[in-house]
């Protein structure tokens, strides 16, 4: 039997307002572009995860991290992968500088405006960067994304 998999996204803004998105290496996902973010580990707190996360993949040290919202992320499941729910943080608050750190997972890193993000678009960093926008228009009362 097949079970629910769990895990974090981070959107991290610059001060230009652009949010930091990989392109994805990885089989699932290949060739798409995200947010950093990945499994929650047994037995982990759901927001240590977020931040090694952010680590592992950029080298970056974030703080202050808001809660937007939790994706569920069907698509990818629909195309032959598990089923997974996200649970998406914001933040501009880090330390260090950006670190292709998995080159074996990530092409490569960039800022993009959140308009500008290239497709094709990671189905839970897509979902998450709309619990942004409305989390921007004060309009995020949902906080569930799908």
């Amino acid at each position: 039997m097949e079970y629910l998999r769990a895990g974090v996204g981070v959107i991290i803004a610059n001060e230009e307002k652009k949010i930091l998105i990989c392109k994805r290496k990885a089989k699932l996902g290949f060739g798409t572009y995200s947010i950093p973010g990945g499994n929650i580990e047994l037995g982990e707190k759901i927001i240590s995860a977020a931040v090694r996360e952010v680590f592992e993949e950029t080298g970056l040290e974030v703080k202050n991290l808001v809660f937007l919202g939790i994706t569920n992320n069907i698509d990818i499941y629909k195309i032959g992968h598990s089923h997974s729910i996200s649970i998406i943080f914001y933040t501009n608050e880090y330390i260090g500088t950006v670190e292709l750190k998995e080159p074996n997972k990530h092409e490569s890193w960039s800022w993009y405006l959140p308009s500008e993000i290239p497709e094709p678009h990671f189905e839970p960093s897509k979902l998450a960067t709309n619990l942004l926008n409305k989390y921007l228009l004060n309009e995020n009362k949902k906080f569930i994304e799908e």
